[in-house]
């Protein structure tokens, strides 16, 4: 028995031009609420924050390159390629959403409850869009 993210949706309602499209859009979305909410709230941005930033804008720019191949080469290596990485950015977004939950929590941290939030948000979006990439870069693969 197999597990498939993307079993159940028809090849033509996840095209590689949507796909890319709806990374570029969430993950715009989500850096700007994150961006607005720390900046609002003048809070002191982290480390392990900094690096979930970094990885949302390294797959928008990923995505947006992935729009830009055409449709004809996005299912082809190197629209696999970029799946794979942006897969692996969300991915790494998550641990190190994990990981910022865990500091957060521990009895000498500082951390207002709306850091906890702001890395758990991330850190959820980030797992099912990771989830879905690599659901998209297994169906690529193999036809």
């Amino acid at each position: 028995m197999s597990l498939s993210v993307t079993a159940s949706l028809p090849a033509q309602v996840l095209t590689p031009r949507l796909y890319f499209n709806g990374l570029v859009v969430v993950c715009t979305v989500t850096l700007g609420a994150t961006l607005a909410i720390q900046s609002l709230g003048d809070m002191a941005v982290t480390e392990l924050a900094r690096f979930q930033q970094l990885s949302f804008a390294a797959v928008i720019l990923l995505a947006s390159l992935g729009v830009l191949l055409g449709t004809a080469s996005q299912r082809g290596w190197r629209g696999q390629g970029i799946v794979a990485l942006c897969a692996l950015a969300l991915v790494a977004n998550f641990v190190v959403a994990g990981l910022l939950i865990g500091v957060s929590l521990s009895p000498a941290s500082t951390a207002a409850p709306v850091d906890v939030w702001l890395a758990g948000w991330n850190g959820t979006v980030a797992l099912g869009l990771g989830i879905v990439s690599l659901g998209i870069l297994m169906r690529w693969r193999h036809g």
